[in-house]
């Protein structure tokens, strides 16, 4: 979280589903960055860190393949509200 009280997201968007999933970007005090990876694991489509260049859940939010698996490290839900232009205005 940065001092003026922002927080940094990963914000990924399901083509399958249609859905946005914002997630922290920050976990125990490392900036993880994202890339999407064109992969499916159960019918769930894969991110990976540029750091390790683990596999990520979408969905859930965990590392899936690679070196942060097992690590007990996953990120932190936000929530999102789906709405018009129109009604948000």
């Amino acid at each position: 979280m940065h001092s003026a009280g922002l927080v940094e997201l990963t914000v990924v968007y399901c083509t399958l589903c249609g859905t946005v999933i914002p997630y922290e970007s920050v976990v125990d005090g490392e900036h993880i960055h994202f890339g999407t990876s064109g992969l499916l694991y159960r019918s769930n489509k894969l991110m990976f860190d540029h750091e390790t260049s683990s596999l990520w859940n979408t969905f859930e939010g965990v590392p899936v393949v690679g070196a942060r698996v097992g690590s007990g490290v996953q990120l932190t839900y936000r929530a999102v509200v789906t709405t018009t232009w129109e009604e948000w205005r």
